[in-house]
């Protein structure tokens, strides 16, 4: 997707706690580009989501807490890819950005109440992008 991984995009998602992985007991982002993390970050926030349209349907909280922290990384990513210095090209940029404010948006507008079909959405975006984002990294 042509993100480059720069020392300033380094330091914004690893030093502003962006990556949406601070509850992590191991380590396994130590050795992964900001990209992978946040390529991990997502597939991470697409699983939780996925947990929490199987559990019990009397457990908001759970779905609360992973539709938030799907927020989280889409609102690190929105800032990573926002960085002047991140070497994004433009219409990338603009296409995450317009992902992030959808999801944003979405989550906001519904927040528990959401629909099967919308949690399904916000799910394949996370796990879409992620794939994207390890291509990248990958070709890179």
């Amino acid at each position: 997707m042509g993100f480059a991984h720069t020392e300033a995009s380094t330091a914004t998602a690893t030093g502003m706690g962006f990556t949406g992985m601070e509850n992590n007991t191991g380590n396994e982002s130590d050795d992964l580009t900001v990209i992978e993390q946040q390529a991990f970050s997502l597939a991470q926030a697409g699983i939780r989501l996925d947990q929490a349209r199987s559990a019990d349907s009397g457990n908001q909280a759970y779905l609360a807490g992973a539709l938030d922290s799907n927020l989280q990384v889409w609102v690190g990513i929105g800032t990573i890819v926002s960085d002047p210095e991140s070497g994004i090209a433009e219409n990338i940029k603009t296409n995450i950005l317009r992902l992030r404010d959808f999801i944003v948006d979405t989550t906001m507008k519904n927040g528990t109440e959401i629909s099967e079909s919308m949690l399904n959405t916000l799910i394949n975006i996370n796990l879409q992008i992620s794939e994207g984002l390890l291509e990248s990294a990958k070709n890179e």
